[in-house]
Formats: structure tokens, sequence, C-alpha cells
């Protein structure tokens, strides 16, 4: 994790407050940081120098270096190499996103059925047919927060995802945690092909899974996860 202090900004800023927040509540701290905006503003400095007078050892300076990471709780942490790529149109996401795992523009392999606006028939046999094709493979279940972590420390994953709206599908492109098997400690890095022609990095913590559309957040439910070979 990259070094942070005051004026520094990003998802994995909203990580660290994560990890602050559930460490004043696990130390009882007198005056319990409350934050996860993503933002290191003078609060998140104070509950920063608070944490580090609690813990002997780290220097108090505000900076959340290596030493500090893992005092927090930092166990895995992981980023692959993936680029950012938009989906040229509205029904494209599911070979975008297969297209940024094999680092070309899309992957369409020509055995899928499709619907006649050119989505993924969502089908199991048809996911299927289109991870076999690339090589890659489906699990035959839900993995638990920990079996999520473990392949995120190995390779970028396709999932395809659901809310009332309808369906999408994102890499999960990066994994940071701290072990806990209830994944509040636990966010993934997103490499969304939405929007079109342009596509989107960000962060969403696991529990539940969040995606973003512009200032829109959009809990989402997983329904298929395909692990490149």
């Amino acid at each position: 994790m990259r070094t942070m202090r005051r004026g520094s900004h990003g998802f994995d800023v909203e990580f660290m407050q994560r990890l602050l927040v559930r460490a004043d509540t696990r130390e009882h701290a007198d005056y319990p940081f409350y934050g996860s905006d993503g933002r290191f503003d003078g609060e998140t400095d104070r509950a920063v120098r608070a944490f580090q007078r609690r813990h002997p050892g780290l220097v108090v300076d505000g900076v959340v270096g290596p030493q500090t990471w893992s005092a927090l709780g930092l166990r895995t942490q992981r980023e692959h190499n993936i680029t950012r790529r938009g989906q040229p149109d509205g029904n494209s996401c599911w070979a975008t996103a297969a297209g940024m795992i094999e680092a070309r523009n899309m992957a369409t392999p020509g055995s899928v059925a499709l619907t006649e606006t050119g989505r993924l028939r969502d089908e199991i046999g048809n996911i299927e047919t289109f991870a076999r094709t690339l090589g890659w493979r489906m699990p035959n279940h839900s993995p638990p927060v920990p079996e999520l972590v473990s392949m995120l420390a190995r390779t970028p994953l396709w999932i395809g995802v659901t809310n009332e709206v309808g369906g999408h599908a994102v890499v999960l492109s990066g994994v940071y945690s701290d072990g806990d098997p209830s994944g509040h400690g636990t966010m993934v890095r997103v490499h969304d092909p939405w929007p079109p022609g342009h596509g989107s990095v960000y962060g969403s913590f696991v529990s539940p899974l969040i995606l973003h559309d512009g200032n829109a957040r959009i809990p989402v439910s997983l329904i298929y996860l395909l692990i490149p070979s």
C-alpha cells in the first residue's frame, strides 16, 4: 500500500479509514474515529496520531507507512496490472471486462449466445461456454470472503452482478484485506467498463459489493464469477 498523509485521497484512503475505525473500536479508543470518505483530512490525521501513540514502536507523525499499515491490520494486498477500457455501447460490458483481463479491447468468442441487443445471455450453460472458450473456469459455488481474497491474490476475476435494474460485468483487479472472514475489513479494486468509451476504476468493500455510476452508489449481488487460467 502507498504511504499516505494529510491531503491524500482515494479509495485506498477509504480502506485505511475503515481499518482505523475497526482498530479504534477494538481498542476502545477514548475518541474513536468514525469517518470513511476517502479524504485524509485533519480529523483523520488526529485519529492516525492517536492510534500511533497507542502502539509502542510507531512514530507519531500522522503518516501511514508500512509499519502503521501493519499495525492497523493489513494482511493481504495485491493489485494486478489491468488497463482501464470503456465498453463501446450499453450492451458489451461482458466482452470489454473480459478484454481487460486478456489485454485486448474486447473478448467476444463466437460460440456464445447473445441477445438481440448484443448482451451475453445469462443462462449458466452459456456463461460456462464463454469461460471455457477463453480457457477460464467457473467455480460451482459462491466463494466466501477468505477464498475470494485468496483468488484475488493470484489473479484478477471477471464477475457478473445484478441489481433491481439489471446485470453488469466488471473486473475485480485487486484486493486489500485485514483477514477478517466477515469481509468488513476487505476492499476490492474494480475495473468497470462503464461508462461507455471511458470506463472507471474504484474501490468497493465486499460486504456488500457496491458499483459506481457517476455519483450513484449501487449495491449489487454476485451471480457469476470466472477465474482466468
